[in-house]
Parts: C-alpha cells; structure tokens; sequence
C-alpha cells in the first residue's frame, strides 16, 4: 500500500504539482486506501506560467475538483488509472510587473538544477536497480503500464485573458472554452481498451465543444468582486455573458498512432506516427474591432519579447537622472542580438564551450566519487 500511495502522489505531483497548489499528502493517502482521491478548490500557483515568459499574470484561478481512481483487485494493472478533472478556471491579465533580472536569473538557474537533479536520480536508480533484475524489471514494467494506459479526462475548462492597459480607455477579453476532453488508450478499432505492449500503440483524444471568443467590449471580471468566479467563468454564467465567438463550438477527435517496430526504419511506406483528425465544421469570424485588438495585443506582446532580452541592458534609473545611459540603451540593445549570434559562430566561443565542457566533466566525476575533496571555488562553479 505504501508503494501504491507513492505512485500516486507522482503521478500527481508530476503532471500537476507545478501548477496546483495545497495538494495535500493526508488526503492522498486515504484516498489510496479507498482507491478513489478527491481533492477539491485547488488554487492555481501564481507562477504556473512564468516559464511562457510572456506579459501574463494570474489574476486568479482554481480546479474544482480533482479525482485520480485507481483500480482494485484483479484489474489493477488490467484497467487504467484514470485522472478526472473538472471546472479549470483560469484569470488571466497583463502583468503589472516590471522585468526583475535577477529573479529570471533565479528562475532559470532553478529549473536547470531541477533538470540535473531529475538525471542524477534516474541514473542513480538505473545504477542501483542493475543487479536486482527481477525486482527492477516489473517496476520498470508496472508504471510503464500505468504511463501508457492513464486516462486523462477534462470537464468544463475556461480560459479567460481580461486587459484594460494595451488600448487605454478600451477594455476587451479573450477566451477559450471546453466542455470536455478525453485521452485514452484504443484498440485497432478505436474503441477504448488497455495497451497490451504491442509495437503499435493508439491513442484517441476527444474533443467537445471547444470555442475561442473575443469580447472586444466588456466588463472586467476582477473589478466585481462581490461575485465569485464559477459565477461568470462556469457553463451557466458564459451563456449569461454572451460572448462574440471568433471559432464556434465545435467538436472532433484526433487518432494517435505510434509504430515501435522497426518496420518503419526499413521502408519509407511505414510511418513512425500518424495522425487522424476528424473535425466538425469550423466556423471563424472577425470583425474589424476584434482584429485591431489582437493585432495591438500582439504588437505589445513582441515589444515584451524584445525588451525582455535586453532586460539585462536596461538601465534601472529614470530618464532625466542619467541620459547618457539611456542613449547607451537604445544605441547598442538593437544591435547586442546580432553581435551575441555572431560571437556564438566565431571559433574562440567554440573552444571554450569545449573547455567548459572538459571541465565541468572532470568536476562531476570528482564530485560523483568524493565530494569532500572539491574545493568550495569547485564547487559553485559546479
């Protein structure tokens, strides 16, 4: 039981732990007992989109409901583990922020530890688990099983971006909508069955009443707060808005099928994967004032992008206390980009790349076997 709980906390903590809040470990492991965890009112994390770095702040947003059934008895690794999710209300709107350098610095240095964390522990096991064949084997075999037959299902999804800044005296909002989504594993056939370890695998992934809609006049939802959010973001509360959709609703599904044989190496008639969508008719419109909107959305949007690269140029002063900065600024953050490509072909950065790599090598190898002896200068170089 103890095994089981941990598998289910990874295949939480995996899929879902970098974007959901308060997952909590004591309701985990009743669930486990009963074969059936339910959490419920899961606040988004306020960072789940920083590794998008785009201009975008959570203003708020939640998972209503958040159930993972794990079979019992005889079909535990005969039926799949399936992951239901519903009421996936997402907030968002234009970060109020300014760019922090060292915060983004922060940031990338983590998720390139985490990276190298995740190696160091699967070779690790790897390394540990060589002996014990038998053991390692039907681990490796068992959450292979649960990976590749997991059901995925998705209900009453709303994902709304609300901006009164990029056009001042305008408010508008887009949005994206879906009643359910479903990714399961199928037979030759495409009826929902579980992977039985051929070299053709199938998946199919349902789509309903996906929209897109573009309010090019509206109300801010954040400016109300004496009404909750399902109130405006659920089912019942988007009819009461009525949006102006720029892609209807419309359902379809996509077929996944992936060959792991080798036939497809030896023959160019044999995909590798395969793609099959069938789709509803798709209705698209766009008036003028909706195309003006995304179109300076956009503008704005590539302006971030820009000043976001040039962020380490950017002087933290005001204008009027040192100009000359400034004029430093707008003189050689156009043309750092193309000096940084051009230094990056040139054949000094490519011996030192190399000898960084042959250093950092012989560090890890060191640090591997005894890492008492680095020197603390060998260490943070590390």
């Amino acid at each position: 039981m103890l095994m089981l709980e941990k598998l289910a906390t990874w295949v939480l903590n995996t899929y879902l732990g970098e974007y959901l809040e308060n997952i909590n470990a004591d309701q985990l492991s009743i669930g486990v007992l009963n074969r059936n965890i339910e959490l419920e009112n899961l606040p988004l994390r306020k960072d789940a989109l920083r590794s998008l770095k785009l201009p975008l702040e959570i203003k708020d947003g939640y998972v209503g409901r958040l159930q993972l059934q794990i079979p019992g008895g005889s079909g535990f690794l005969s039926k799949a583990w399936v992951v239901q999710i519903e009421q996936v209300y997402l907030l968002l709107g234009p970060s109020a922020k300014t760019q922090d350098v060292a915060a983004d610095q922060r940031a990338a240095a983590d998720e390139k530890t985490k990276a190298l964390d995740a190696w160091e522990e699967q070779r690790l096991r790897t390394k540990e688990d060589v002996p014990s064949t038998g053991q390692s084997a039907y681990l490796t075999s068992f959450i292979t099983s649960i990976i590749e037959n997991l059901q995925l299902v998705v209900k009453d999804v709303h994902i709304r971006y609300e901006d009164s800044v990029t056009i001042p005296g305008q408010m508008f909002a887009a949005g994206i909508t879906i009643d359910k989504l479903s990714a399961q594993s199928a037979n030759a056939n495409w009826e929902a069955e579980i992977a039985s370890g051929s070299d053709v695998t199938r998946k199919l992934l349902e789509l309903d009443k996906f929209s897109v809609y573009w309010d090019d006049q509206c109300n801010v939802l954040e400016d109300e707060p004496d009404k909750s959010l399902t109130s405006y973001m659920s089912s019942e509360g988007r009819q009461a808005l009525e949006h102006s959709f720029v892609v209807n609703p419309f359902s379809g599904c996509v077929r996944f099928t992936r060959n792991l044989s080798p036939a497809p190496l030896r023959s160019l008639d044999v995909p590798r994967v395969l793609l099959d969508a069938e789709l509803q008719h798709i209705d698209i419109q766009l008036n003028r004032s909706q195309y003006r909107q995304a179109m300076l959305l956009a503008e704005t949007t590539q302006h971030y992008l820009v000043a976001w690269q040039r962020r380490r140029l950017r002087p933290v002063c005001q204008v009027t206390e040192n100009p000359a900065a400034w004029w430093r600024y707008a003189i050689f953050g156009g043309v750092r980009g193309l000096h940084e490509r051009l230094r990056q072909t040139s054949n000094t950065f490519l011996l030192d790349c190399l000898h960084e790599n042959v250093v950092y090598a012989r560090l890890y190898r060191t640090w591997a076997v005894d890492a008492e002896s680095l020197s603390e200068e060998e260490v943070v170089r590390l």
